[in-house]
């Protein structure tokens, strides 16, 4: 059975955006979980906020964008819609890091390592 996240984030326009997350295919997953891993091993982020700019910033341009169309991927929607990455967050990067973060969370927080990182601190 597919576990379904549903979660709410709002745009810097104050509108409020519904999304429904499947989990990640294992081998998408483990492709992500492995450099997120080697993210935190380097001292890249020491808090779950940081982690999302971790993301976008210790890696570059084409793998940063990479994972982030992959954690919001064909696994999401975005008010019962398929997330267009470029046009959705256009102009809304912030509200794309709070996206990303929550799929974070709901994929790994199982994992042991990355799990404790994550620790429930992103609300």
């Amino acid at each position: 059975m597919i576990e379904l996240h549903e979660f709410d984030v709002v745009d810097k326009s104050g509108n409020v955006h519904q999304y429904k997350a499947n989990a990640l295919p294992a081998t998408v997953a483990t492709t992500i979980m492995i450099k997120i891993l080697k993210m935190l091993s380097g001292g890249a982020a020491d808090d779950v906020e940081k982690l999302g700019m971790a993301i976008l910033s210790n890696l570059d341009a084409v793998e940063s964008v990479d994972i982030a169309k992959r954690l919001l991927g064909k696994e999401v929607l975005r008010d019962n819609r398929p997330v267009d990455f470029d046009n959705d967050y256009r102009g809304n990067i912030n509200e794309m890091i709070k996206a990303v973060m929550e799929i974070i969370k709901f994929n790994f927080e199982d994992f042991s390592e990355l799990g404790n990182f994550l620790g429930g601190n992103l609300d």
